[in-house]
Formats: C-alpha cells, sequence, structure tokens
C-alpha cells in the first residue's frame, strides 16, 4: 500500500531521517549554535570517553548538554592502524562526526615545528571536509596529505588512525556520533602498538 505514492520502505527511511532531524536540533538548541563548522573536536585522552565533549575555548561559558545526553561506546575500541596515504586520512576523518589528534612528545625544536605543521594540515583538511563539494578538491587534498605523510614517515614517525564507532544518546533517542582517532608517533615506538 503506498500514501502520497511512498512505499512503506519510503516511511520508514523519513522517520529514521526525522529522528536523526530530532536529535540534532536538540543538541543544537540545548548545546548552542555558534557558528563555523558542525564538526566536533574531540579531546578526550582516551578514545572510549563516555562523556559529550567539553568544547570550552576562549572566554565562552562551556555548552550545556542535555543532562541525559551520553555516548555509548564499544567495550573494546578498534586498534590503531598506520595511515599510509591521504585517501585513508580523509577516509577516517569523513566518516566521523569527531576528531581527536595526539602525537608523541616532540624532543627538539625542529620535531616541534614538524609536528605542529603535520596536525594543523590534517586539522585544516578535516574542517574543510564538511564543506568540500568537487572531486578536483578531494583528489588535492588526497595528494597534499600523502606528501605530508610521506614527509613524517621520511623522518622517522608514523600515522595510526581509526575510527570508534559511538552512539550520542539523547533521552529514548540515538544516533551515530563516531570519532576519528590519529595519533603521529615515533616509527620506533609505533613499532609496538
Amino acid at each position: 500500500m503506498t500514501l502520497l505514492g511512498l512505499s512503506g520502505t519510503d516511511w520508514t527511511a523519513i522517520g529514521s531521517i526525522a529522528t536523526v532531524i530530532s536529535i540534532a536540533v536538540t543538541l543544537w538548541v540545548a548545546y548552542g549554535h555558534r557558528g563555523g563548522s558542525t564538526r566536533q573536536e574531540d579531546r578526550s585522552a582516551e578514545p572510549s570517553d563516555s562523556s559529550p565533549p567539553d568544547d570550552t575555548t576562549g572566554d565562552e561559558p562551556a555548552p550545556k548538554w542535555p543532562p541525559d545526553a551520553h555516548f555509548e561506546v564499544p567495550e573494546t575500541p578498534p586498534r590503531l592502524r598506520p595511515v599510509r596515504s591521504g585517501n585513508d586520512l580523509l577516509g577516517l576523518v569523513r566518516s566521523a562526526q569527531a576528531y581527536d589528534a595526539g602525537n608523541d612528545d616532540p624532543r627538539s625544536t625542529d620535531e616541534a615545528e614538524q609536528l605542529a605543521d603535520a596536525q594543523s594540515a590534517i586539522f585544516g583538511w578535516v574542517e574543510a571536509s564538511d564543506v568540500i563539494d568537487h572531486p578536483g578538491e578531494w583528489v588535492r587534498a588526497g595528494f597534499e596529505l600523502t606528501e605530508l605523510i610521506e614527509e613524517l614517515e621520511a623522518n622517522g614517525w608514523t600515522v595510526y588512525g581509526t575510527v570508534v564507532p559511538k552512539r550520542l544518546v539523547v533521552g529514548d533517542q540515538s544516533m551515530p556520533w563516531s570519532t576519528a582517532v590519529l595519533r603521529i608517533k615515533r616509527t620506533t615506538q609505533a613499532q609496538a602498538a
């Protein structure tokens, strides 16, 4: 049976979309829209953190999440795996709603500069991934990130990444809220990871 020319499957899909929109609007109202990117940077120390991100930057007051908002996370987070190309890296960040980056401590000013430049470049493409809609830009991003990964590897670093599949739960509704976890580790330490 169809209603308004739509089958039962169509109405089920519309219901799912409406649920996601409802959760998003609830969070937008409760969390407070502050402009800019919709992607959240997950600053948790571990990828298995189960509380909403604390996005306190600058002098702005901390956002207010609904009191019953929480993350459901897997009992065993996925293992970090080597990221060998820009396209692999983009695949990780494009499939997630949050981003959690880290690196081994630098041992010199040169290492600090290299890591800072690499993290800034990666984060720039993470932020841009929300608005890139032209295939040529994805080619450019993948190429630039591959060059960056190769430069890091040539200097004794390995980029690791994974996506931690979380669900954001508000009341009796939930939606996917995965976190892309990226780490830049010294090659000698990375072997043991």
